[in-house]
């Protein structure tokens, strides 16, 4: 098929803001790629596997896409009616364990080279390591992607695997809601209801809530890390009964834990920090099938008080989300231009991540897969990642060791789970304690 060009959107304040960055951070490796590992075991019919890749991509435009901010007026996104790239296939059968782990350290390196203006955006490569054993490598430019889609994708690829090797017709027939939709959606937004509605939540930050000064001498491989523990099955019931109880959802609950802890690294009252705004609006129709990058970071502004009931607080939480949703596509350079920050000072350094996506569908095929590990890059020196797998609250705590010592990132983790252990007991925040002591940090 020769390729042609399908559609050409704007770009969303997000993509936007990555550009931004990327420009500001060029010499950042791998920033803001992300990387999946499915590691799949059975008789694996590889040329199925590629024909349902080829039938998603068709599905989903924003598999598609290009993005291109060079030479031109105002950066777009270009949908392609074909991809120009195809899967790869690598057999290390042949080589032995040692050899393997070294030969895959390097393919899912080298995957990651991507230029978000001179390169596909989207890699797919399958490993086999033996008979029966194969992983499957899906790397992908955050810029076209969000992690919700990202699942979507993935349980799409295994439905159409199971189909066409079992020979079902019916397939997924319907064609989803695509990302133009959201394009066109996000773009009837009014501008002055958007700054008028972050001009009052925003108009009285003077400053971060906290900073993170840079620290010498930590080499370039060095700067990444995270911190990776789960809730037991006990206290992440819990905690989701405690949220339930108080109308809330656990996203509520476990950013208001997160608050509570900055505040007690800060000292001060109002808190805020990164949030990320999933996009999909109750006002678009069927957006939770859509494929391409909805999110956006946004501040999430709250006060608190010593004296604030627990309760109180979960409400206020709960409503200021909620008023958010249909205001979150706006960038973070408009919103700082409504607060009274010095203009070198960042809104937040901070970010909180709450994943909550769409479960797969058990198809019954005659291979396993299990998402076995994965990378992803941004450039806030600190974030927590909670995701709730229904049985336990697992959470990781991503970190530049540019701006935190591993030290004080156990710190951080250790006052969390202590807040989270007191919070569903306690009627008053200042009945919480720690036995951490932050005052280093405190200005």
């Amino acid at each position: 098929m020769e390729k042609s060009i399908q559609n050409i959107y704007s770009l969303t304040p997000l993509q936007e803001g990555i550009l931004y960055e990327l420009e500001m951070n060029n010499t950042a490796e791998n920033l803001y790629i992300s990387q999946m590992r499915i590691r799949i075991t059975g008789a694996l019919e590889v040329n199925a596997l590629f024909e349902a890749w080829s039938q998603v991509v068709e599905r989903h435009e924003a598999l598609r896409m290009k993005v291109i901010s060079k030479n031109i007026e105002n950066n777009v996104q270009v949908v392609f009616n074909t991809m120009d790239y195809q899967p790869e296939m690598i057999d290390m059968t042949e080589l032995s364990d040692h050899e393997q782990l070294k030969e895959i350290q390097r393919v899912t390196s080298e995957s990651q080279e991507m230029d978000v203006n001179n390169s596909n955006l989207m890699k797919l490569q399958l490993v086999k390591i033996e008979e029966n054993q194969f992983i499957l490598i899906w790397t992908h430019h955050h810029i076209i992607l969000d992690g919700w889609s990202t699942s979507i994708v993935i349980d799409e690829l295994f439905v159409i695997y199971g189909r066409i090797v079992g020979k079902d017709s019916k397939g997924l027939i319907e064609k989803p809601k695509q990302y133009g939709d959201f394009i066109r959606y996000m773009n009837k937004t009014d501008e002055e209801d958007l700054n008028r509605f972050w001009k009052e939540l925003a108009k009285d930050i003077e400053q971060p809530t906290i900073t993170f000064p840079v620290m010498k001498h930590v080499k370039e491989n060095q700067q990444e890390n995270d911190l990776f523990w789960e809730l037991d099955k006990t206290q992440s019931k819990l905690l989701r009964e405690f949220a339930a109880r108080n109308h809330v959802t656990l996203n509520v609950l476990l950013q208001l834990i997160w608050s509570i802890l900055l505040k007690e690294m800060s000292n001060q009252n109002r808190i805020v920090f990164g949030i990320v705004s999933s996009g999909r609006s109750n006002n678009l129709f069927k957006s939770e099938e859509i494929v391409g990058m909805l999110i956006n970071t946004i501040p999430m502004i709250a006060e608190i008080s010593d004296t604030d009931s627990v309760t109180d607080l979960l409400k206020r939480f709960q409503e200021t989300l909620n008023n958010m949703l249909d205001y979150s596509q706006i960038s973070l350079v408009d919103i700082k231009r409504h607060t009274k920050l010095k203009k070198d000072d960042p809104i937040f350094q901070t970010l909180f991540v709450y994943e909550n996506y769409p479960e797969a569908k058990d198809e019954g095929i005659s291979i396993n897969w299990e998402v076995e590990g994965g990378k992803e890059s941004h450039s806030f020196p600190l974030s927590l990642q909670a995701q709730d797998n229904k049985e336990t609250v697992k959470c990781k705590l991503y970190f530049n060791t540019c701006f935190l010592q591993r030290s004080l990132v156990n710190d951080i983790q250790s006052a969390f789970m202590q807040i989270a252990h007191q919070i569903t007991k306690v009627q008053q925040i200042d009945e919480i304690s720690m036995d951490i002591d932050f005052s280093k940090l405190k200005k």
